[in-house]
């Protein structure tokens, strides 16, 4: 599944054939063998996740599944008892790998680490690079799509910059290319464009029913979605989206789609954010907690991605058309009070797991959490001020919240889309 680029969500439509392709060049230029383990960190049902099973296990390599988060203390020591030579991980991986410190591990046995999912911000893709070239070993920057079953770019490890913000070149196999307006090719360096891949990785197309399994292939070559440029040395560099959307937590999101969603529900609203999280403002104080529960269930992201804000009316440009630039300033500026507007533990859970009803008798387990929502929890209680005690994922909610000497409550702020606790109980 995934949101595409109209941020509907909608099923891509993979053959063998695709699935074949992408494992076996990604294998290709990891140059995976036999000799290759990789620590599985992230869900099969994401692409990634998948992706990074078939192309181990094409290669004749071999999988471990660590059982325990990356921010668990005996992480480094249980992949490297495990053999573990490959670990790769999405944005959110890497910053909680550092911040537990992960590279004074010195996990001896490894000679790669990838990061795809999301753009790593430069001085981590510079200390991870330099961690593992000091190992000699390499660090690899990858860029894909569900659309392409997974893998599209990727940039060589010798070739990183001290300040990486390319996604690199085509994966053997596929080609990328930047096509303007018109639709005619660009080929000199320096001009944005829309980028198109090619490959025999590009689905078959969506599926929104049943009866669309039916269909045979029925596209050629991929337009991403994003705008990019071409440098002289021939990798690309994505610098803006063809339309109004942003990709959070993997998932493309539309900012039109989701305005449509609240329009059929009788919600006026403008949609915008970042890869950080989805933002709405809406005129009606009164619709903020309906509008959050919509947003959530219509995106499928987690409700601490998601946040609404009253106003009394949108700005509007000459034009008449709604003002998103003069919103985009006020959302930047709200930023940290949405991040900070609800507390407690049981608030935490509630929005990572939204839209399970969390009860003070459930633990991480319980609720069958897994790694992405482990790396989201983990980040909503660093920001509680909370440390994990050994075994935490096992405790129930109320034991978690007494060794911390405060109850689970909720801490409520109109600003940041709440009151939440109408949209779960």
């Amino acid at each position: 599944m995934t949101s595409g680029s109209s941020g509907a969500a909608k099923a891509v439509r993979l053959s063998h054939a695709n699935l074949d392709a992408n494992a076996r060049s990604i294998a290709t230029y990891l140059e995976l063998s036999c000799a290759d383990r990789a620590a599985l960190v992230l869900p099969l049902h994401y692409s990634y996740g998948l992706s990074v099973l078939n192309s181990h296990l094409i290669g004749g390599g071999s999988i471990l599944f660590p059982g325990i988060s990356v921010m668990h203390g005996d992480f480094p020591r249980v992949i490297a008892d495990g053999g573990c030579t490959n670990l790769s991980g999405v944005p959110y991986s890497y910053e909680l790998l550092e911040r537990a410190q992960f590279r004074s591990a010195e996990v001896k046995t490894l000679r790669m680490m990838t990061v795809a999912g999301g753009q790593l911000a430069p001085d981590l893709i510079r200390l991870y690079r330099d961690h593992m070239r000091a190992r000699e070993g390499g660090f690899f920057v990858m860029y894909g799509q569900t659309e392409a079953t997974a893998r599209i770019a990727f940039v060589p490890p010798e070739c990183l910059s001290d300040r990486e913000e390319r996604i690199g070149m085509a994966i053997p196999g596929g080609s990328l290319s930047l096509i303007d307006a018109q639709g005619n090719p660009i080929r000199q360096s320096g001009t944005p464009g829309d980028l198109i891949y090619r490959g025999p990785n590009v689905m078959m197309g969506y599926a929104e029913q049943r009866c669309d399994l039916a269909r045979g292939a029925e596209l050629e070559a991929l337009n991403t979605g994003d705008v990019a440029v071409r440098d002289e040395q021939g990798y690309f560099r994505i610098v803006g989206r063809k339309s109004r959307f942003a990709k959070i937590a993997g998932l493309r999101i539309g900012f039109d789609s989701m305005e449509q969603a609240l329009k059929r529900a009788g919600i006026a609203a403008a949609v915008l954010g970042d890869d950080g999280g989805l933002h709405a403002y809406v005129t009606d104080a009164g619709t903020i907690a309906r509008a959050q529960c919509i947003l959530a269930e219509t995106s499928r992201l987690p409700a601490n991605l998601v946040s609404v804000t009253a106003v009394d009316n949108f700005p509007r440009l000459t034009s008449g058309k709604t003002d998103y630039a003069c919103l985009e300033q006020d959302r930047l500026k709200r930023r940290t009070e949405i991040r900070c507007g609800t507390g407690g533990l049981l608030g935490a859970y509630s929005r990572v797991f939204y839209p399970l009803a969390v009860g003070r008798n459930d633990s991480f387990v319980s609720l069958g959490g897994d790694s992405l929502r482990y790396l989201q929890l983990a980040m909503e209680l660093e920001r509680l001020g909370m440390d994990l005690p050994h075994g935490w994922e096992h405790l129930r909610v109320a034991e978690f919240a007494n060794r911390h000497g405060a109850m689970p409550t909720f801490k409520c702020k109109e600003t940041s889309g709440l009151p939440m606790r109408s949209c779960w109980w």
